[in-house]
């Protein structure tokens, strides 16, 4: 048998004459990625921005640039992969759920099970280390 199912008419199990091996299942992968429509981003102005970051942090510590902001205001909790379950290998395979997306950071929040917590793309759900499991 192959992976692409070429060849696979020419296969003949023992004791069972007739018998057809039924075609390769639908995979996720890098080859066949997800058709899911993308959230729409917010649409805000830079003073919105300064607002909000002035709301959020209360000292006047630098942000780092790198540090990742969360906003809620900049949140979707409506979309086609929110709510869903998820399995994911980082050192060991971990269940989570699809908690929301954050337009501005273009990613979405996933909490595990353990407690910890993750931010993937859509390209990150790739059916081998990162799966949608309902």
């Amino acid at each position: 048998m192959t992976a692409d199912g070429t060849g696979d008419d020419k296969i003949q199990p023992e004791g069972l004459p007739g018998y057809s091996i039924p075609p390769p299942l639908p995979v996720i992968g890098p080859e066949n990625p997800l058709d899911l429509p993308t959230p729409e981003l917010s649409a805000t102005s830079e003073e919105d921005d300064d607002n909000d970051e002035d709301e959020q942090y209360d000292t006047e510590e630098d942000v780092d640039e790198n540090e990742r902001v969360d906003n809620v205001k900049d949140r979707i909790y409506e979309h086609a992969i929110i709510n869903r379950k998820i399995r994911a290998f980082y050192d060991d395979w971990h269940t989570g759920k699809i908690m929301w997306y954050n337009t501005k950071l273009n990613e979405y929040r996933v909490m595990y099970e353990d407690s910890s917590e993750d931010y993937i793309t859509l390209h990150d759900i790739n059916g081998i280390d990162m799966i949608l499991i309902n």
